[in-house]
Order: structure tokens, then C-alpha cells, then sequence
């Protein structure tokens, strides 16, 4: 039997995220461009981020942030490549992503 805090059962009353199996198995062998998509699968709208906050989350062991960059450059373009995002653009030390809403995300967003 498992037992959950009420408390943090509130965190689950909105539902959950699906993420969609054939975008994971297209973008196998790349770990940034997985990292991204289920990072990105969680937002509806996703706000201007840092490269370094991503740097970080993601996990990364690149030192220099413009070596990184080039790589998140690539792992946007694969996320691109499969239309899961429409387009991304840098704006000084933020990168900014263009994804369509999923359309549970879109409900969620019309009733905020």
C-alpha cells in the first residue's frame, strides 16, 4: 500500500504530461535534444530561458557556454526537424523557443 501527502497530491490535480514516444525514438542519440523535449513536453508556453540555465539543468559537462551553445543550436534544430517546436531565436544570454501548444495545453491556457 503507498500512502501519498495530501499535500503533495495537489501537485498531480492538474493531470500529467504525455510525451510522445515517436518524437523520443527519432531523436534517439542525442541527449540534449531529448533533454529539451521533455523539458519542453511541460510547457505550455515556455518562457525566455538562459543557455547557462540550461547549460546546468541539462546536465552538461560542456566548460565553455559558446561550445554549449552550439550544441543547443543543434539539439533546437532536431526539435525543429520533427515539428515539435516551430522555431527558437537568441536574444543576448536567452534563448527563446517557439512550440506549439499541445491541445490540453492550449485548454489550459484559454482558461487562465
Amino acid at each position: 500500500m503507498v500512502i501519498f501527502n495530501p499535500k503533495i497530491l495537489t501537485f498531480y490535480e492538474g493531470g500529467w504530461t504525455a510525451i510522445d514516444w515517436q518524437d523520443r525514438q527519432r531523436l534517439r542519440g542525442k541527449p540534449l535534444a531529448l533533454w529539451l523535449h521533455g523539458y519542453l513536453a511541460t510547457h505550455a508556453k515556455p518562457y525566455p530561458i538562459k543557455i547557462e540555465t540550461i547549460r546546468s539543468f541539462s546536465g552538461s559537462s560542456n566548460k565553455e557556454i559558446r561550445c554549449f551553445k552550439r550544441k543547443l543550436i543543434a539539439a533546437l534544430n532536431e526539435l525543429k526537424k520533427i515539428e515539435f517546436i516551430m522555431g527558437f531565436d537568441f536574444e543576448g544570454d536567452n534563448v527563446i523557443i517557439n512550440k506549439p501548444p499541445t491541445p490540453s495545453q492550449q485548454r489550459h491556457l484559454i482558461s487562465q
